[in-house]
């Protein structure tokens, strides 16, 4: 009796065991997963910063990695557990393949360790500094605009890879209108990276990310404007039109408005203009106030308009040379073989011109007999700038007619 409890006790142990190795092989085998979106942490990426490189790209890496281990230690396993890290110490500017480093717990095992890489592109790390525009988001009642009073920062530093730097255009501080009263306040906001087609540039670093924005709700008003130009171009040029806006919109407090009936601009002084251009306008604004941003107001301009003054010659034969009011029973000689005709103008009037279109005459009025010099005059050519005739007299004979 005594040795058949013994057979079954061992019987009882045996089976156990094999009852825990059918769990342990069976209900929790060795299996392989593939784990998705593993960041990478970048090592050393100040040391590219000293050597003046940068990283084209974000920062934020992933790769997907596939691990081996038991069921239920994979089922634990945690985000947190995997750490993956790429050193870019010692790389150059171009396209480069960087080893992932993995470490997670020791029961798990990663397949292929040396098998994970980066693609990462390096460029010359660049800067550039910008102001920081304000953009008012909302709208606000009509004959009320919002009024920036001061930022701070004014300007900021942009960084980062040059392919991206260079696509800044701007960087901006939106500010919803629905925030500001007719007092003044800070307004802290997040700044943007705009390119030129005010898409929003990632992967730069800014020297602040934040901009304080002092801001308020002013009012309109539209005003004269005043400005004095003085100066004349060379000789050789012709100034054929001047245009700047007459009126100026302004705005400020309802109170320093108010008060205020024109605007003053600096003087312009035109002497050194020798092409048609725009001249900007600097304005004077009373304390308080500033030029109105309404969208249908551009940045006041003086435009001027240069056209090139030509010389056009002309030798007209004394017996094309016409005469008025010669005495009856008189007639004349002219003695002057020729005249010069010189005319300077803009240079599609004087193309226009030929000798045809000269008419040359002499006035013999109140003129007798005998020989006498007389000044040549020309008809009037409209748009002429100058005409020059050499000689401006003649020497003529009067003489009684036969």
């Amino acid at each position: 009796m005594l040795q058949n409890k013994k057979i079954v006790m061992l019987l009882s142990i045996v089976l156990a065991l094999i009852m825990w190795i059918y769990v342990i092989e069976d209900v929790n085998p060795v299996v392989t997963n593939t784990i998705e979106n593993v960041k990478v942490r970048i090592l050393n990426e100040e040391a590219l910063t000293q050597r003046g490189l940068a990283l084209v790209g974000d920062g934020d890496y992933e790769i997907d990695i596939k691990v081996e281990g038991k069921r239920s230690d994979l089922v634990k396993l945690e985000e947190s557990e995997i750490v993956a890290t790429a050193d870019v110490f010692g790389y150059s500017i171009g396209q480069n393949s960087i080893p992932v480093s993995i470490k997670v717990p020791d029961n798990i095992d990663i397949i292929s360790q040396n098998n994970y890489k980066l693609q990462i592109e390096i460029e010359e790390l660049i800067s550039l500094y910008k102001d920081i525009d304000i953009n008012f988001i909302g709208e606000i009642k009509e004959g009320q605009e919002p009024i920036v009073y001061e930022n701070s920062p004014w300007e900021v530093e942009v960084k980062g890879a040059k392919s991206k730097v260079s696509k800044v255009v701007s960087v901006v501080g939106n500010v919803d209108v629905n925030l500001l009263n007719e007092y003044r306040k800070i307004i802290p906001t997040e700044l943007v990276v705009l390119d030129k087609d005010n898409q929003p540039i990632s992967d730069l670093k800014l020297s602040s990310n934040i901009v304080e924005i002092d801001a308020g709700i002013g009012y309109k008003k539209e005003v004269p404007l005043e400005l004095e130009i003085v100066g004349e171009t060379e000789p050789t040029l012709e100034i054929v039109q001047m245009k700047y806006p007459e009126n100026i919109i302004i705005k400020g407090t309802k109170e320093e408005i108010d008060e205020i009936e024109s605007v003053k601009a600096d003087i312009i002084d035109i002497s050194n203009i020798k092409t048609t251009t725009d001249v900007p306008i600097k304005l004077h604004f009373p304390k308080g106030t500033t030029v109105s941003q309404s969208k249908n107001q551009e940045e006041p301009k003086l435009s001027v308009i240069v056209k090139g003054i030509i010389i056009k010659e002309f030798q007209i034969d004394n017996i094309d040379i016409e005469y008025i009011n010669l005495n009856e029973g008189l007639s004349v000689v002219i003695n002057t073989p020729s005249v010069d005709i010189t005319l300077s103008g803009l240079e599609d009037v004087l193309n226009n011109i030929n000798i045809e279109d000269l008419k040359v005459y002499l006035d013999l009025k109140d003129l007798s007999s005998g020989i006498h010099t007389v000044p040549i005059q020309i008809q009037d050519l409209g748009n002429v700038k100058e005409v020059k005739i050499e000689p401006e007299h003649v020497h003529i004979t009067i003489n009684e007619s036969i």
